[in-house]
């Protein structure tokens, strides 16, 4: 059970989170970060209301998608792909399957391969999927280093 404090604190959240997530953005820049603030907006409502967790959990959320989809191309590609690549083929992958592809997409990769990295300070827990092995080039975690 959440303490009053927390409960308020978690309603504060979901509030600001709400706002940001609804409000008309003109330069794009919450399409860069909208998987992790989804991802936290999920917590913080489960946390409110236990109940929502057992619907939420058989439907696949935005940012597990993406997170699917890099997962997908870095099989493809031997579990190891530069951004050039993986930004080119994630297009294709996305838009073959009918999701979205946002104009500040390149930043959305970029995002999730940091939500899904327990070394990134991004970082804020569930599953650990992708490393850096230097700036521009990421693998999966379970493809050990090359």
């Amino acid at each position: 059970m959440l303490s009053t404090q927390q409960h308020a604190l978690a309603e504060r959240a979901l509030s600001e989170i709400d706002q940001l997530l609804n409000n008309f953005d003109l330069g794009g820049q919450i399409e860069s970060a909208l998987p992790l603030l989804l991802r936290h907006r999920r917590t913080l409502t489960e946390l409110r209301n236990p109940s929502l967790s057992a619907v939420t959990a058989t439907k696949p959320r935005d940012d597990e998608r993406w997170a699917d989809d890099i997962v997908t191309v870095f099989r493809d590609f031997g579990g190891q792909v530069p951004h050039a690549v993986l930004y080119r083929k994630m297009e294709e992958l996305r838009k073959a399957a009918g999701r979205s592809w946002p104009p500040k997409a390149h930043e959305a990769i970029r995002q999730t391969l940091q939500a899904y990295n327990a070394e990134s300070p991004q970082y804020r827990g569930g599953a650990d999927l992708f490393r850096m092995v230097r700036s521009g080039l990421w693998r999966l975690k379970d493809h050990g280093s090359h």
